[in-house]
């Protein structure tokens, strides 16, 4: 599912590009645009959780993430580095660099400011759980029957 942009904004970006290779698809395109979320994604996670929804600016960046990396195998080494996509693409790198670093603010269609997370560090599936291990002896280290439990129940509801 992507988060940021859709396969039409990526086709009105580059149509005669689209149209002209025959193995691009929607298909095609789509993996190209789960590719520019993820890196999105990573670049934002330790300021905002994401994914980040509304914001027009994170819409522009993954379309020339998409664009490039389906344009990229289209280039010999000397016109990429003519190429205004190559550009874009560093652009909007160089721009989400700038929204981690929290020193450039995204704001949603209407202009408000998306607030940044006020929570830090990472998200686990196993957070609500005590740690097996820790700085202790290994004799000192804990296994939390609750997510004994919790697995065995996985196990068996997938099974």
């Amino acid at each position: 599912m992507a988060f940021y942009t859709t396969v039409e904004n990526v086709e009105a970006a580059i149509p005669r590009a689209i149209n002209s290779v025959s193995n691009v698809n929607s298909s095609v395109i789509a993996t190209h645009i789960q590719a520019a979320d993820g890196i999105i994604n990573g670049k934002l996670a330790n300021l905002y959780a994401v994914p980040v929804s509304g914001s027009n600016l994170l819409d522009t960046i993954a379309v020339d993430i998409a664009c490039y990396r389906l344009l990229r195998r289209q280039f010999t080494q000397e016109r990429k580095n003519k190429s205004e996509w190559v550009n874009s693409y560093n652009d909007s790198m160089d721009m989400l660099k700038e929204i981690a670093k929290g020193k450039m603010t995204l704001t949603d269609s209407a202009g408000n400011i998306i607030a940044p997370r006020t929570n830090s560090g990472a998200w686990s599936n196993t957070e609500s759980y005590i740690p097996t291990m820790n700085e202790d002896a290994f004799s000192e280290h804990f296994i939390d029957n609750n997510k004994l439990d919790a697995i065995e129940d996985d196990r068996e509801s997938a099974g």
